[in-house]
This record gives C-alpha cells, structure tokens and sequence, in this order.
C-alpha cells in the first residue's frame, strides 16, 4: 500500500452504501474480520450499568451527617429528609450499594458479570468516578491485606479461567487511567 494509509483502510470501499460496504466486509474470511460481541444487561444489545456505592462516614464525620441514603429497593438513592422514592431528591440507578456493603459484593454484582462478559469476548469497562474521599480508591484497589479491591477479583478470575482452559488461548490486556486534577496519571 503506497497511498500512506494505516492498514485499516485497506478493506475500506469506494462506495457510499453502507451496505454494499458492509457486505464487503462479511465476506472476508473469518480469520481476518474482528469478531465483536455486545451484551446487554438484558442479554441482548449494547447496555450501560451505573451502580453506586456509598460509603461508610470516615473518622471525621459523624454518622448523622450523611445527604444520602440507599433505599431498600437497591436500586434508588434519597436525599435525607427528602420525600421518598418519588420526592425530588431521590434517583434511580442500576444498582445501589449501601454504606454496610463490601468489595466482594460490589464485585459478585457489578463487576463479575463484565468480566465473565469479557472471557466471552465482549469488550468491558469498569468506570470509577466520584469527588475526592469518596470510596473510589477504596472499591478499586482495596485497603489492603485481605480486602482487596476489585481490580484484584477480576484480575484473579480472568488468570483462574485463563490457566484451566483447555480450548482456548488467552491474551490477556488491560489498561488502568487515573484523571487527578484534570490530569492523566
């Protein structure tokens, strides 16, 4: 290829159908065509889980003093004082983990399924995202000793399954971004 192109674009068509391109592309042999899978959290198409975990006060609050609570549908989080699951301050989620839960059930209920996704061939992301001291650190890489984080459940479990495997080979890659004071770390 002299036209200066990444390899990518070699496959690409002139036409302007995307049919016709996708077409193109079924029929190139299957060793050469990136097979993508997506589940969603109904076992069918691309999805997008948020679950919250809220922490327990650290050594300089007092208990009382929390904004929100996790309501026992497990789903949904109020503002203290507010209305209820229909009042303005409250917000439904994928998934609410109160203050009392720990690593392991984050991970058995959030992360597990991505990763089992995963091994399965459908591409996954677990996403941290909350204001400093909020548990993210915590939830992602544990506190030590025997609370480790989910980033070590998962990793155990795609090496586990990676070493009893007998049908398949396994390249394992995995990427790890921090973003601290809107930088990249």
């Amino acid at each position: 290829d002299t036209t200066g192109r990444p390899d990518r674009d070699r496959h690409k068509t002139s036409t302007d159908s995307p049919q016709a391109a996708s077409k193109e592309r079924m029929s190139e042999p299957p060793r050469t065509r990136r097979q993508r899978k997506s589940i969603g959290s109904d076992g069918a198409g691309e999805a997008i889980s948020v679950a919250i975990r809220l922490r327990p006060p650290n050594s300089g609050e007092e208990p009382g003093d929390r904004a929100w609570e996790a309501l026992e549908d497990g789903r949904s989080v109020a503002r203290v004082g507010a209305d209820g699951p229909a009042g303005r301050g409250s917000f439904a989620f994928g998934r609410v983990f109160g203050e009392g839960c720990g690593n392991r059930e984050v991970y058995n209920e959030a992360v597990r399924p991505i990763v089992t996704g995963v091994l399965e061939g459908v591409d996954g992301t677990v996403f941290a995202y909350g204001q400093t001291s909020s548990g993210k650190t915590h939830t992602m890489r544990g506190s030590g000793g025997d609370d480790v984080g989910v980033i070590q459940m998962a990793a155990r479990d795609i090496y586990k399954t990676a070493e009893t495997s007998i049908d398949r080979k396994f390249t394992v890659t995995a990427s790890f971004v921090e973003i601290y004071n809107e930088e990249v770390w």
